[in-house]
């Protein structure tokens, strides 16, 4: 062969570079990708929840629910507005919700509500992954002063009065009292505080 002879070319150019082609594939399945996950529509439902009907809602249709906790089961817990005559405001009553009903909760009747016109307040303060709830509800008397409030328990069909009451947990002038609950696991324990109180209603802690 001549010293200046040259290794023969290919026809059509230069060998295709195989690192490059596939890059090419690899950026055109991601495009592909992004497009199908651009058209893609979204898998939910929208449920409305809380308390609704008479005593939710006033004159004009107006009415006021508020989501506080939600569970891994998918449970949400909350509380719901409450309406009188006259749309005067009422307080609110704490609910726990599945998603297909709505139950009250909380501790209602006599002793927690105002009995000039039925004012009661509820909250629902923790919420586990058994549908398990613990929160609190103000106290009134006779007269409708503020007598603090108590600690309950509701596994969504009853609520229970939970807490340390009575002697050294009531202030001795009035009755009034204070719990309120920091902790409830999945076996449905709770546990929390209760102050105390001494002769001349002295705050013992």
């Amino acid at each position: 062969m001549n010293a200046n002879s040259q290794a023969p070319s290919h026809a059509h150019g230069a060998s295709p570079n195989p690192a490059r082609t596939m890059h090419r594939i690899a950026l055109l399945l991601s495009a592909i990708a992004l497009a199908a996950s651009a058209s893609a529509q979204p898998d939910y439902d929208i449920t409305t929840l809380g308390l609704m009907g008479p005593g939710y809602v006033d004159s004009g249709g107006y009415s006021a629910s508020y989501a506080q906790l939600l569970n891994n089961a998918g449970q949400v817990a909350g509380q719901s507005i409450r309406y009188g005559s006259g749309d005067a405001y009422l307080g609110s009553d704490a609910w726990l919700s599945n998603g297909t009903s709505t139950q009250q909760i909380g501790l209602v009747g006599t002793g927690y509500e105002r009995p000039s016109d039925g004012y009661r307040t509820s909250y629902a303060q923790l919420l586990n992954d058994a549908g398990r709830v613990a929160g609190y509800s103000q106290r009134y008397s006779t007269g409708g002063a503020n007598l603090g409030s108590d600690v309950w328990f509701s596994n969504g069909a009853s609520t229970q009065l939970i807490g340390l009451i009575g002697t050294g947990y009531e202030r001795p002038s009035d009755g009034y009292r204070y719990s309120y609950s920091n902790l409830l696991n999945d076996a449905g324990q709770v546990a929390g505080n209760s102050e105390r109180y001494g002769a001349g209603d002295v705050s013992l802690g």
